[in-house]
């Protein structure tokens, strides 16, 4: 494995567009698995990474320390991307995994480098502030997906999570592929993440293949656990285990963001996942494919049960090839 750190790296960001749209820290080339007959190829393994530039004469401009504080989340990132494409492409001859599961596992990449110094420096130790949830050195890997879960689930029933590609700008969509991975982890232990890249199957199948279960099940408990993981108030295992999460506790984290960087129009909310509540006869929505919407339904003391209905525009049947489906879990008293 080579690690190239070239200002070249630094001047694919057009210094205009660093303050706007962020600037490329890294990347894999999958070009350069190709032989000696591609000339674009140099037949490697290969890193490629920014140099620090702090007066910005080539791009953007990075700080030594900017550089050592980004360049290994960046390093891990990527370094799932090759592997996952050297798996499925490379080894099997079949297809590259789609953006939105590479992305979602490129993350969870990222937190390993977290989870390394979690696990090494429990609290207080290693921390500026010993209220911080997090030690110093794993800032660097942290900070990117908890502000992208956040804006997941602020909206999540905007951001599909099975049909981006890794071109596809936005963060709300990485967020919630993150959570979607970290979840499966959770639930099926860390080596389903092997399990998912060392097969010919790509997307929900191989999801499906490396937990034996099908997505739709699987899609349906992990929407639950984002909001059932920490009701407020009750013990975490209040929830059944299928809708929690255990490496993270997502509404600590999410709160812990709003009492340091909002509230702002990104962080309006410390619990930024909302239920609409049902209070008549017709609610309307509409929700994307991948993409889970909560409601929240109150009934009488006494009822004896709830009918709910649902129809496309016009009363009409809803179409099966659309493949709807529904969640439900009953709220403790009170909550």
């Amino acid at each position: 494995m080579i690690m190239l750190m070239s200002p070249v790296v630094n001047a694919d960001t057009p210094k205009q567009q660093c303050q706007t749209q962020g600037y490329v820290l890294g990347f894999f080339d999958p070009v350069d698995f190709d032989g000696p007959s591609d000339p674009n190829s140099n037949q490697g393994e290969i890193f490629y990474s920014i140099v620090p530039d702090s007066t910005g004469t080539v791009s953007c401009s990075h700080t030594a320390g900017d550089v050592q504080f980004a360049a290994p989340g960046t390093f891990l990132h990527e370094l799932q991307h090759l592997i996952d494409f050297s798996q499925h492409v490379i080894v099997r001859g079949g297809n590259p995994q789609p953006g939105w599961l590479d992305e979602g596992l490129s993350i969870a990449a990222e937190e390993l480098g977290s989870l390394y110094y979690e696990r090494k420096c429990p609290p207080p130790a290693c921390r500026t502030t010993p209220g911080q949830i997090f030690p110093d050195s794993s800032q660097g890997f942290i900070q990117g997906f908890l502000y992208d879960s956040y804006q997941y689930a602020l909206r999540p029933d905007t951001a599909s999570l099975t049909t981006h590609s890794d071109a596809d700008d936005g963060f709300a969509w990485r967020g919630g592929d993150w959570a979607l991975v970290r979840w499966l982890g959770d639930q099926f232990g860390d080596s389903v993440f092997r399990r998912i890249e060392q097969t010919s199957a790509t997307g929900v199948a191989s999801i499906e293949s490396a937990t034996g279960q099908s997505f739709p099940a699987l899609f349906s408990d992990f929407g639950l656990a984002l909001y059932t993981d920490s009701l407020p108030a009750l013990p975490r295992n209040t929830a059944p285990a299928a809708d929690r999460f255990t490496t993270r506790n997502l509404e600590q984290l999410w709160a812990r963001l709003f009492v340091t960087s909002g509230p702002s129009s990104d962080i309006p909310l410390a619990m930024p996942l909302r239920l609409t509540a049902i209070t008549s006869d017709t609610t309307p929505t509409r929700v994307w494919p991948g993409t889970p919407a909560f409601y929240r339904l109150d009934t009488p003391q006494n009822a004896a049960g709830v009918t709910l209905l649902f129809s496309a525009p016009g009363a009409r049947a809803l179409s099966g090839a659309l493949h709807p489906q529904l969640a439900i879990f009953r709220l403790p008293p009170g909550q």
